[in-house]
């Protein structure tokens, strides 16, 4: 991760001439940057539960510290977006190497990359809530929804299966979903013809198609299944995914995208900083246009238009990027225990503790669960791909579930 390669535009080993990502530490510090966002939100704006202090009172810093980042929660997208953008140049990558997409392999990566940190909060999370006499009805529920990848919809239908501190994997389980669907898809779409001017259109419409969906029901759903439905955000991958295509078929302008790119970045900054200043339908049109920016940034990363990566090619951006991951789960947890056990202490000291333990958390995850199940990871790459920091250690990290923000 020491350098950073600008695309190559030569087919490298291709059967059919698509283009191949190689290294870009940049988007490590995409991860970075929409991580730390993320966390920084949910510190400053976390309520404690049953009767718990909240971590940050309604203090002069905490209120300066709100409103510049009301929409922190914006993270979540550009998760979405980079996550739909690696994972269809994965499958393009492998499809274009070996002429078929392995599912096996594929979701064997994605399983080494998810279930052994995941598993190992749910075990804690479960003796903790046992020995503390928190709800058992919670528990079981919102572990069977993060297992199986459904507690978004428990999140709609059932909020009251929701455990403190779990209705934050919301986006993960979209993700998961769309996982789920998108490698049949795209196989599909090769299957029935694999030219541009076939599959883009096809993509574009999807996407416009959930877009204007969700703006047409964005008065009667409420904002809480708007936000986490799968049906209503998967747009944001889609549109990742579509970037992905284009760009792997050589199809991206390069003129003017140092210019756009820029713009698109600043633009997404202003809105993480003034979210929901914005009108209600922001969170139909919006998202799918702040879901068109991030990518039109990362394509600016990916072409390499700013010199390593520019601040995304930062050091403690690309840190944070590669556990991005671990720092997702564990924070919020450790938020939700240290509000329930430091209720008389001082807010600083609150906030102190709650950093210290989570980067101390985070650091034993990275080290001897994460690690070694991405060394076993490896060994289903696939051959003539490798695990280069832009595709093969995808690190999915999310936001928090909309009911809590």
């Amino acid at each position: 991760m020491g350098e950073n390669l600008t695309p190559n535009n030569s087919p490298r080993g291709s059967k059919d001439g698509f283009r191949r990502l190689g290294q870009v530490p940049g988007l490590d510090g995409v991860r970075g940057i929409a991580v730390i966002t993320v966390v920084i939100y949910h510190f400053v704006y976390k309520s404690g539960t049953d009767g718990a202090p909240a971590l940050i009172p309604n203090t002069p810093f905490a209120i300066s510290l709100r409103s510049g980042i009301v929409g922190g929660w914006l993270g979540v997208d550009i998760f979405f977006v980079l996550s739909g953008f690696l994972i269809t140049a994965i499958l393009l990558d492998e499809q274009g190497l070996k002429g078929k997409i392995r599912f096996g392999a594929f979701y064997m990566r994605r399983a080494l990359r998810l279930f052994p940190a995941l598993y190992a909060l749910l075990a804690i999370y479960a003796v903790y809530s046992l020995t503390t006499g928190l709800p058992y009805y919670p528990l079981w529920q919102s572990s069977l929804g993060i297992i199986f990848y459904y507690i978004n919809w428990l999140g709609i239908y059932n909020p009251a299966g929701l455990a403190p501190g779990t209705g934050i994997f919301w986006s993960l389980a979209v993700e998961e979903q769309f996982y789920l669907i998108w490698p049949i898809t795209l196989l599909l779409f090769f299957g029935i013809n694999r030219r541009a001017r076939v599959v883009i259109p096809g993509m574009i419409a999807m996407i416009l198609f959930i877009a204007v969906r969700r703006a047409l029901m964005a008065d009667s759903l409420g904002w809480v299944a708007l936000l986490s439905r799968t049906d209503m955000r998967i747009d944001s991958l889609l549109v990742g995914a579509l970037f992905a295509q284009l760009w792997v078929r050589n199809l991206t302008p390069h003129r003017g995208l140092r210019v756009a790119s820029t713009i698109a970045v600043g633009v997404v900054a202003f809105s993480i900083m003034v979210g929901k200043v914005l009108d209600p339908r922001w969170y139909s049109y919006g998202l799918t246009v702040i879901a068109v920016l991030v990518a039109i940034g990362i394509l600016g990363i990916v072409e390499g238009v700013w010199e390593n990566g520019g601040i995304f090619g930062a050091r403690p951006l690309r840190l944070l990027g590669r556990v991005s991951y671990g720092l997702y789960i564990w924070h919020t947890m450790v938020i939700e225990t240290v509000t329930r056990y430091g209720g008389t202490w001082g807010w600083g000291t609150r906030l102190v503790v709650s950093v210290a333990a989570t980067a101390s958390v985070v650091a034993l995850s990275w080290t001897f669960i994460e690690t070694p199940a991405l060394r076993l990871k490896r060994r289903w790459e696939v051959r003539g791909i490798g695990p280069s920091p832009a595709l093969g250690e995808i690190d999915l990290a999310v936001t928090g579930h909309p009911r809590a923000l």
